[in-house]
């Protein structure tokens, strides 16, 4: 397998739970508002008020980094599940 093939392959591995959780937390959180929207919608805006700026950037650039150190180590896993066929030599005909 390919170098980028590898990686792309890798990406999906990632992605997929990831999204799974994301959509989870999604329907976690719109059940929580429908139950009790005063309460949930108190809890939002008292999250949102504590976070800033530099915390979301520091955060986003550890999740970046540590998303691509993931990606290539499966990527080079997977490289070497499936290694790239051996060049045949070309019979004369």
């Amino acid at each position: 397998m390919k170098p980028f093939q590898a990686r792309v392959v890798a990406a999906w591995i990632v992605a997929l739970p990831l999204s799974y959780a994301m959509n989870v937390d999604r329907y976690r959180r719109i059940a929580r508002f429908s139950a009790n929207p005063a309460a949930e919608a108190a809890i939002q805006i008292q999250k949102a008020q504590r976070i800033s700026f530099v915390a979301i950037f520091i955060f986003l650039f550890i999740v970046v980094v540590v998303l691509t150190v993931v990606v290539d180590a499966l990527a080079n896993l997977i490289q070497g599940w499936f290694p790239d066929p051996p060049a045949s030599a070309k019979t004369g005909a």
